[in-house]
């Protein structure tokens, strides 16, 4: 009987793959277009392929279509236009494979302007995250009018995850001396060895018209049950220092057996000064070399080993380096973290993710205000904050930070060592075009009126009857496992109320909060309350609520209700103590506050007892 011989199979070579999401801008996603007064759009006016592109920057339009921004902008890196200057950006993150032989940027753009100096036309890499620069790949000012073709090598970038940046910079929005290009065909090809080249498949057509819907794209997240190896960054003034940790996380088995990593930074703007490998001695040898040369021209590196014969599993710190900041205010210097061994006891290779970060010099003792890390300053960072301010959202050193968080460090745009509710009087007043020390007023015809240069010092539980605001809560009678509505008012006799964070202690034996309704009269731009709020690590003990006025508030209102439910017996009784940790008027002053307490009582018999506010 014949016997059917198997063909054999062909194994199919492996391909090259899109990175890009979205790279002939046909639908509306996969970009994140920031809100300034040049906000990039979708286009359908020109296209080089497909039906659309995207508009970046300003085309001429007539002088009645002039768009003006209140307060500086700032680019998604950070640097700040003058007042009446733009940035207008379209970007997406995007994975470059490890391992890939070649990766290439290839993209088509239409450029146009009317200047001929201070504007630009400009594509970059970016950091995830932090968003600080990686690579300027083209930085131009041109008029030409025609689609042109650019391609990039981005091959020595293969295991990391960049922002890919189209941006534009007018130097004015006025209606002459505009800068624009049109971006089409964006797109980032990652082939491995031996790689068969795919082929190209069309953009879908849009169905609707197009809209300007800037949707947000999240970083690429490693899977948490994967190795990685991390090196930290963050912020410091020229002349500080900065302590850097690198960590290792998810390490599986018997762990590491032996590690040796640079971390490489730009010796212009920090300097090593020292380094502890292994803080928590769990490896057998570590050394460092905070004098290492990855170049042959001077030192820029940081070299670490460690080896342990047993392994070190799990999530660990390898090394804390400090680093001395010896550049300018807004240089900045990549933490480029290199792994050249990562081995288990049995020197099997333990394949890890790297992530590097950033440090940044400032000059600010504060932070610029984008706490949710978008690359804008608005409402959004205000709300984040006297979320945070009352208890409801919790701080992190991670930019972007993780849900539920703020970046702590990018809070105290006041300048005076906190984060509260002044820092998010200034945002706002920003985000409403009114000046202040975060955006100082040069041509915004808004202008605030001078207010008295000199305001007493006060403590926090000043009671002076020349104090030129009043806050306070009334004595209060309920029923056991009755409810009362206790009312917090305030009287600003002089100045104005522009932030005002208040706690309402109570004993939690005798009531328990069920309500809270922040400015219950609506005389405030934002309240907020939070009925579960600690003061003292112990319990819930305390409503705190904070309330924002961007113009100001003068006169007499409610700054809160809160709803108490009896929970005590009958005859006992709980203070009602009020503290003040925020009372300022619209500049940021504290004002001289009187601050009168009040109690709950419980009592099964009605009493009437006179109001004493």
């Amino acid at each position: 009987t014949p016997t059917n011989t198997p063909t054999p199979t062909d194994t199919p070579p492996p391909t090259c793959s899109e990175q890009v999401a979205n790279g002939g801008f046909e639908y509306d996603a996969d970009w994140t277009m920031p809100t300034t007064a040049s906000t990039a759009r979708y286009s359908a006016t020109y296209a080089h392929s497909g039906q659309r592109s995207v508009k970046i920057g300003l085309v001429p339009l007539p002088s009645a279509n002039i768009p003006f921004s209140f307060r500086p902008e700032r680019s998604l890196l950070g640097e700040t236009a003058p007042l009446g200057a733009s940035y207008s950006s379209s970007y997406q993150t995007i994975n470059l494979p490890d391992g890939s032989e070649s990766i290439t940027l290839d993209f088509w753009y239409l450029p146009g302007t009317e200047d001929t100096s201070g504007d630009f036309q400009r594509v970059a890499l970016l950091k995830p995250g932090t968003y600080s620069m990686v690579k300027e790949l083209m930085r131009v000012l041109e008029d030409d009018g025609v689609w042109k073709h650019a391609t990039f090598d981005l091959t020595q970038y293969a295991g990391r995850n960049l922002v890919l940046y189209f941006n534009v910079y007018n130097d004015s929005t006025g209606a002459s001396g505009r800068t624009w290009m049109y971006v089409d065909d964006a797109s980032v090809i990652a082939c491995p060895a031996d790689a068969a080249t795919p082929t190209p498949t069309p953009s879908p057509t849009p169905t609707t018209e197009p809209t300007a819907t800037a949707t947000p794209t999240a970083t690429p997240t490693t899977p948490p049950s994967s190795p990685i190896v991390r090196v930290g960054g963050g912020t410091v003034t020229p002349g500080d220092s900065i302590t850097v940790p690198v960590t290792m996380e998810n390490i599986p088995g018997d762990g590491v057996g032996a590690a040796t990593f640079e971390v490489r930074y730009d010796p212009s703007v920090l300097s090593p000064s020292s380094c502890n490998a292994d803080p928590d001695n769990l490896f057998d040898f570590a050394q460092c070399n905070i004098d290492f040369d990855n170049d042959g021209i001077n030192p820029d590196s940081v070299r670490v080993t460690l080896v342990s014969t047993a392994g070190v599993p799990g999530t660990r710190p390898l090394a804390n380096i400090t680093f001395d900041a010896t550049g300018a205010p807004g240089d900045s210097s990549l933490m480029d973290l290199i792994l050249s061994t990562f081995t288990d006891p049995d020197g099997q290779t333990i394949a890890a993710t790297v992530i590097d970060d950033t440090v940044t010099l400032t000059s600010e003792a504060g932070g610029n205000g984008d706490v949710n890390c978008d690359g804008q300053v608005n409402s959004v960072d205000g709300m984040f904050i006297m979320q945070y301010d009352v208890g409801l959202r919790a701080a992190s050193d991670q930019c972007p930070p993780p849900a539920g968080t703020l970046y702590l460090a990018n809070c105290d745009v006041s300048d005076d060592g906190q984060c509260n509710a002044v820092d998010a009087l200034f945002i706002l007043q920003c985000d409403v075009g009114i000046p202040n020390t975060l955006c100082p007023a040069t041509t915004v015809s808004q202008a605030l009126t001078a207010l008295s240069d000199t305001v007493a010092e006060r403590p926090d539980r000043l009671r002076a009857l020349e104090a030129n605001a009043q806050l306070g809560v009334d004595v209060h009678v309920l029923f056991p496992d009755g409810q009362v509505t206790v009312p917090i008012y305030t009287n600003i006799l002089s100045d104005n109320l522009g932030a005002a964070t208040v706690q309402l202690h109570y004993d939690p034996q005798i009531l328990r909060p069920v309500t809270c309704t922040a400015d219950p009269d609506n005389d405030f731009d934002f309240g907020l309350c939070n009925t579960d709020f600690d003061n003292d690590g112990i319990g819930t003990d305390a409503v705190k609520l904070n309330a924002i006025s961007t113009a100001g508030f003068s006169g007499v209102t409610r700054l809160a209700e809160i709803t108490f439910q009896a929970i005590g017996p009958d005859g006992s009784a709980s203070n009602l103590e009020l503290v003040a940790d925020t009372f300022a008027n619209t500049s940021g002053i504290p004002l001289d506050l009187s601050i009168q307490d009040g109690k709950a009582l419980i009592y099964s018999q009605r009493l009437f007892l006179p109001a004493q506010r």
